[in-house]
């Protein structure tokens, strides 16, 4: 789930987090972007469609649905 996505609730279980990485900006335009203040498909994330500037990395999550929790006790059999 990218970081300036709309609608973003906070999932529960039987969903986990997998991963969280970042992927570098896009170079000085962007659609969706809270710090550049371009929001293209949510209003409520910025004033403009779009803005020019240094597009900042982009931070996203990977979750699964684990209703049965066998890849909870995989992640936790793999923590140190």
């Amino acid at each position: 789930m990218p970081s300036d996505n709309s609608n973003v609730y906070t999932l529960k279980e039987p969903v986990v987090e997998l991963e969280t990485f970042s992927i570098p900006g896009g170079g000085w335009l962007t659609t969706m972007n809270r710090e550049i203040g371009a929001g293209f498909y949510a209003s409520t994330l910025g004033t403009l469609p779009f803005a020019f500037g240094l597009v900042p990395p982009q931070t996203v999550t990977i979750f699964a649905y684990d209703p049965s929790g066998e890849i909870q006790k995989a992640i936790s059999q793999k923590a140190p």
